[in-house]
């Protein structure tokens, strides 16, 4: 895809820069192109909180500085929901406190599709209302999460 930071390379070449070398301008660039991609889908949908996968890769979470650009940006809360391993809900937000939310999750690469299809079995399961995946990129290897 062509986005506002211009041909597709150049938006690969930001995101390196931002999640590997934590380059602030490349930073800010992806948490702006969020913003205006989600622009119409958060009107349309009231989310009740903003969140994002918790990395367990690298130290720096580049997905938790565009969640909360957006969520900022959109006076939404921004709420840490999921574990280190995101393999569970954190035990402050369990025991109906997501019942019938609306819950954005961002995250800045589909892979594999399996953590977005993992989140959103966990947030399903706490009986969320509504659960919307978005990610600024999407490996040429991913497959829909079925």
């Amino acid at each position: 895809r062509t986005t506002s930071l211009g041909e597709p390379n150049r938006l690969t070449k930001c995101f390196y820069k931002a999640k590997f070398l934590k380059d602030k301008n490349c930073i800010k660039k992806l948490s702006n192109l969020a913003i205006a991609e989600l622009k119409d889908i958060i009107k349309k949908e009231q989310f009740d909180y903003v969140t994002a996968p918790n990395n367990v890769v690298n130290k720096y979470n580049l997905p938790k500085d565009i969640a909360k650009a957006v969520a900022s940006r959109y006076k939404i809360p921004y709420k840490d929901i999921f574990t280190d391993m995101n393999q569970h809900l954190k035990e402050s937000i369990k025991g109906g406190k997501l019942k019938d939310k609306n819950i954005l999750v961002i995250d800045d690469v589909f892979y594999t599709g399996k953590t977005a299809k993992g989140l959103w079995y966990l947030l399903r399961n706490a009986d969320i209302n509504n659960v919307v995946m978005y990610a600024l990129l999407k490996s040429r290897n991913f497959k829909k999460a079925q």
